[in-house]
């Protein structure tokens, strides 16, 4: 019997060492057919990158040298340019035609950004017989204000021509004065009920002593505490990141008012004013988040003064106690515009654009002029450009690092029939446009070269002017003052066709150094989509 038992003991240990010997070669195996990243060949790695997104494909050519090349490939951009512009979705029906890698695709994009094309999708409505005096830009809904009275215009895909002023949206007429300010904000940093499927929320302020925040066609809240007219709205929320947001107004009462957005028509006892900044007698004309410290709020007075409020700190009973910085005298007249970048504000009046570090609350620079006076100007979003326009029918382009004692423009924009009032300046192009201009005119922001002349109207008025657009990428949205005031027209220039000719060289804008990737003739030879994806 003893015996017997060791037999099986042995047996049995020499099992479960063959067990072990057959796990470890197993895995021994697994491990010898591991793949890691280096050992795949290019074409594999194309055939990744062809599934990233723009963000995720930068990120990879900016690895290594092996990702770069895949990244760059022709495969890729070729797919990218498939996704971004699907021939279905041309406004012509003429066929797709890529003959490009990502050299023109950024061609493609380039020309997009600039509106260099004559056939964008344009729609047009006309609204009430008065002057656009606001306009807003969200994707493809377009908000108007005339008055005290706004319309609210969702474009449809592949719309067209003219449209009745019925068949928009809907129309806002709560406030019972003239609109003010309009901005647009997250709608999930507002406490609202039942309020589903909506991306942002539209804020106004008004001369009828009343701030509204809007959605699905009404009024949602009312906030009231101004004793007058509400001048303006902050450029942004206010307040760090991870206390609730605070959204800030000025009025002609000479107060700045926070509001919590936090609030709710349910918070019985409540009330959503958080704070009252005394101290200013004039009107407030602009409201601007800083931008090193989104809790610093700067408010630009008629008085001629900036004033830096941290809206961290609990104001006295005079409301004074929240003032971190005062400067007197920095700009002259009524302030135009307000802008912060990092540290830096830029504040316009009478004839000069200045710059003020918020650190010390000084003057550093006078960064631009106007001999006859600035009416409006924009910061790049780079932060190191700045557009202006006066009432000397030009605008001019100014380069930030390289201000000096007497501030020279690096491009001047003429051309305009008369006094600048509006600018738009994104990383492509600058646009220009004025109240006695029917036109709005394009700039190349690299160059300063004038690339088009947009018409606002379709009407034959010699009077009538730009009161109002608004610009997002390639779309574009004018509003009419003057002889044909109200005319509303929406120009997309996203899958266009046609791009503008130099007339200089009569050569394609859009194909300067540049391969050509669209095609007119719905005869060329071109694989479907799906083959296409699949290869």
């Amino acid at each position: 019997m003893v015996q017997s038992t060791c037999e099986t003991g042995g047996s049995g240990q020499e099992a479960h060492h063959e067990y072990m010997d057959d796990r470890e070669s197993t895995n021994s195996t697994t491990r010898s057919y591991e793949t890691k990243v280096t050992d795949l060949d290019l074409d594999s790695l194309v055939l990744c990158a062809s599934n990233l997104s723009l963000h995720d494909l930068t990120n990879m050519a900016m690895t290594c040298q092996r990702f770069r090349d895949a990244a760059y490939s022709d495969t890729v951009w070729e797919i990218q340019c498939r996704k971004r512009w699907p021939s279905k979705q041309l406004y012509s029906g003429h066929t797709f035609q890529y003959c490009g890698g990502r050299d023109a695709y950024v061609a493609r994009h380039t020309a997009t950004q600039q509106l260099r094309y004559t056939d964008p999708m344009d729609v047009y409505v006309q609204l009430l017989p008065m002057a656009v005096n606001h306009l807003l830009l969200d994707e493809d809904v377009v908000t108007v204000a005339q008055g005290p009275i706004m319309t609210v215009w969702k474009v449809k895909p592949f719309e067209k021509g003219h449209l009745d002023a019925p068949n928009v949206s809907y129309t806002l007429r709560d406030h019972n004065a003239r609109v003010t300010c309009m901005r647009l904000i997250p709608a999930g940093l507002v406490a609202l009920r039942n309020i589903f499927g909506v991306r942002n929320i539209l804020v106004t302020s008004s001369c009828d002593h009343t701030i509204r925040l809007w959605g699905k066609g009404r009024s949602l809240r009312t906030l009231r505490g101004h004793q007058g007219p509400v001048s303006t709205l902050a450029d942004q929320l206010v307040g760090k990141q991870g206390s609730p947001p605070v959204l800030a107004s000025g009025g002609t009462d000479g107060t700045v008012r926070l509001w919590s957005l936090s609030y709710s028509n349910n918070s019985r006892g409540r009330s959503p004013l958080l704070a009252t900044l005394h101290g200013l007698e004039p009107t407030i004309k602009e409201l601007a988040v800083a931008g090193h410290n989104p809790a610093l709020l700067i408010s630009a007075a008629k008085d001629a003064k900036l004033r830096v409020w941290d809206v961290m700190v609990t104001p006295s009973s005079a409301g004074v106690g929240a003032c971190v910085g005062t400067t007197k005298g920095t700009f002259e007249g009524i302030p135009v515009g307000l802008k912060s970048v990092d540290s830096i504000c830029y504040v316009g009046g009478g004839t000069t654009i200045k710059a003020v570090d918020l650190r010390t609350m000084c003057t550093v620079a006078t960064v631009a002029s106007h001999a006859s006076g600035v009416l409006t100007f924009s910061v790049s979003p780079s932060g190191t450009g700045i557009c202006t326009g006066g009432s000397d029918k030009i605008a001019k382009l100014w380069d930030l690092r390289m201000v000096g004692e007497s501030p020279t423009p690096w491009a001047v924009l003429g051309n305009h029939m008369g006094s600048v009032h509006r600018l738009h300046y994104d990383s492509y192009k600058v646009i220009t446009g004025g109240t006695a201009d029917r036109h709005v005119r394009v700039w190349n922001a690299e160059t300063g070269e004038e690339i088009s002349a947009i018409d606002s109207t379709i009407s034959s008025s010699t009077g009538t002017g730009v009161s109002a657009f608004a610009a997002n990428g390639g779309k574009l949205v004018t509003g009419t003052c003057g002889e044909d005031p109200g005319f509303v027209r929406f120009q997309d220039f996203s899958n266009c066709v046609n791009p503008l000719v130099d007339s200089r060289t009569d050569v394609s804008l859009e194909h300067h150094n540049c391969s050509k990737f669209w095609e007119n003739t719905p005869d060329d030879d071109c694989d479907s989509d799906s083959d296409f994806l699949s290869a």
